[in-house]
């Protein structure tokens, strides 16, 4: 029987040190419920409760979960604002190729939050977003094209980026 559950995520861990209900349910289930929980679908707003979901659905990889996960902590939905332990969830499910953890990546470097202001990190971050059509990306990315944010600046690029962000 599981006992502890555990789940790097580069330089930290989160461990459970009951098995929750939910492992007997699929991953696809246990990110459905931890989302209307986290939104109060059909069910009490409870954060706790959506964490719990989504870090059993994390144990298993899943780029959504970890995403979630990111998203908690970068927030402070389940306790203070941890930006080192959302950039370590975001970048797990950017590996994956996600572009809403890429895109929040590309915040924090170009913001500075966790990290110190890193625009060639940012500016790779939102490209990779970007080039999957995540319209905010791709914004921010005509941004740091327009003024030479981690790139050389470039006002082609800029305004192709800008009428591809608007299109959507």
């Amino acid at each position: 029987v599981l006992k502890r559950k555990y789940i790097m995520s580069l330089h930290t861990k989160t461990i459970l040190s009951e098995p929750p209900t939910n492992l007997k349910l699929s991953v696809e289930e246990q990110i459905d419920l931890g989302t209307k929980y986290a939104k109060g679908i059909d069910v009490e707003q409870d954060f706790e409760k959506a964490h719990s979901y989504f870090v059993s659905a994390a144990a298993h990889e899943h780029y959504v979960a970890q995403n979630a996960l990111g998203i908690f902590y970068y927030h402070g939905l389940i306790g203070p604002v941890n930006y080192n332990e959302a950039r370590n969830w975001f970048i797990l499910a950017a590996l994956q190729g996600y572009s809403q953890a890429q895109n929040s990546l590309g915040i924090m470097y170009g913001q500075g939050q966790g990290t110190p202001i890193d625009y060639e990190q940012a500016f790779k971050y939102y490209n990779q977003a970007a080039e999957q059509g995540l319209p905010s990306a791709q914004h921010s990315l005509a941004v740091m094209y327009e003024n030479g944010l981690g790139v050389t600046q470039n006002e082609v690029k800029s305004v192709c980026w800008y009428k591809q962000s608007a299109a959507q």
